[in-house]
């Protein structure tokens, strides 16, 4: 596989879960002012350009078996002028996909303004042979000009296509869709348009096979097969473009996770209009280390043609950590973060603790400053409320343990966070 980019990369992004507590006795207590929040450079609203396109993939049952060949992603807030290629020369899983040569573009420009995306695959063979092609290509293209915003599929192509050995002549109609009896159905030229006073989003799929009962080839039921997607999509003007995450805990051994970012909430990078995103669940119990309760994550956000505002929380109800030595109550992580007339403002209020022990020692929540910081002898450092301040993004890890030491039989190099908030606004 290889990748040609003109520019950088565009941000790519994916879900975890899980939940780990660590903690150990505090020794001291040191205090550190927080970080005053920098400033951007000033700078005009600008249109929000975005796309994706991949050669093929497939899953069961929402699990991914067969991952984005020869994948491109234009993350958000990527600007005009912007373009990326990607190819692959195979992509097979058994008989539920073969195909090669995979091919993939994206690119971005002003006046009009447009975001273009094409994934094409050659000598495709899909559910043992039902259906087969010897080239495909999907094209996906968002414009906006003076008449509104629009979408276009024109340049999408299938040559030598067959479905149960039948030759289909041509290109077939958006969403025609062809019964594959004792297996499923396939859709080809699939496409899923959006347009509205603001934007416009289109998602092209040459093909797309559905797995729905047991059949001779001993594909399972549930099975989903692309090939050829290609998506593309253009925002209206916005004063700024926001990230963000919010999730109950992680732990981390090196450059390892041992248990990923547990319950999270994401904020999409154009917000959510206002409305609340939320992800509850229960604490994972673990014996000797953790005895835990509710966890509830949040996101939201709102971008307008000159602001971009958004907050992320992490709540944690009650915590009992290492039996006993720690415990702590509506421990939460507050992040805000607005950006407007080209800087960006940071804060985390509402972040806290109800209450917290520490080896038997209670200490007053209110006291507890951002980025304070505990050496824990034959341990290594804890970190209550510590706050992360860049230009543009603050994050907020309201417990960290970083393990130098090996006294308590936890590995060396272990970093564990809980309840943590992230969020930013940059331009």
């Amino acid at each position: 596989m290889r990748t040609r980019s003109r520019t950088s990369p565009a941000v790519r992004s994916g879900r975890l879960r899980g939940l780990v507590f660590l903690t150990a006795v505090a020794a001291c207590t040191v205090a550190i002012a927080p970080v005053t929040p920098a400033s951007a450079v000033a700078s005009a609203p600008r249109i929000g350009f975005q796309g994706q396109a991949f050669g093929t993939l497939v899953s069961v049952a929402g699990k991914v078996k067969s991952g984005r060949s020869a994948l491109i992603v234009l993350g958000c807030g990527v600007r005009a002028g912007f373009s990326t290629s990607n190819s692959a020369a195979t992509a097979t899983l058994g008989t539920t996909l073969s195909s090669a040569n995979l091919a993939t573009t994206g690119s971005t420009s002003a006046s009009p303004d447009r975001t273009a995306t094409t994934a094409r695959a050659e000598q495709v063979s899909l559910l043992g042979g039902a259906v087969t092609a010897t080239a495909v290509k999907a094209v996906s293209i968002s414009t906006h000009d003076s008449s509104g915003y629009h979408t276009s599929a024109a340049g999408s192509t299938f040559t030598g296509l067959k479905v149960l050995g039948t030759p289909i002549a041509g290109n077939p109609a958006p969403n025609t869709t062809i019964s594959l009896p004792g297996m499923g159905h396939v859709v080809l030229n699939e496409q899923r348009s959006s347009v509205n006073a603001t934007s416009a989003k289109l998602t092209v799929r040459a093909i797309h096979a559905y797995v729905s009962m047991a059949n001779p080839s001993g594909i399972p039921v549930n099975t989903n097969a692309i090939v050829a997607a290609a998506v593309s999509a253009i925002l209206a003007p916005t004063g700024g473009f926001l990230r963000g995450v919010a999730y109950g805990s992680m732990a981390r051994v090196g450059a390892q996770l041992s248990a990923g970012p547990s319950f999270p909430a994401f904020l999409p990078c154009t917000g959510t209009r206002g409305n609340l995103l939320t992800n509850t669940g229960a604490a994972v119990m673990l014996p000797g280390l953790l005895a835990g309760s509710t966890i509830k994550d949040t996101a939201k956000g709102s971008t307008t043609s000159t602001t971009a505002t958004g907050e992320t929380t992490s709540t944690v109800t009650s915590a009992n950590l290492v039996n006993g030595r720690v415990k702590a109550t509506l421990i939460k992580a507050d992040a805000h973060a607005t950006r407007a007339n080209g800087s960006t403002s940071v804060s985390s209020t509402g972040s806290g603790f109800g209450s917290i022990i520490v080896n038997g020692k209670t200490l007053i929540p209110a006291n507890i400053k951002a980025n304070t910081v505990m050496q824990l002898a034959g341990v290594g450092t804890l970190y209550l409320r510590r706050t992360i301040v860049t230009p543009t993004s603050i994050e907020v890890r309201m417990i960290e343990l970083v393990v130098t030491a090996n006294s308590l039989g936890i590995p060396v190099g272990t970093d564990v966070r809980v309840a943590v908030a992230l969020v930013g606004a940059r331009s």
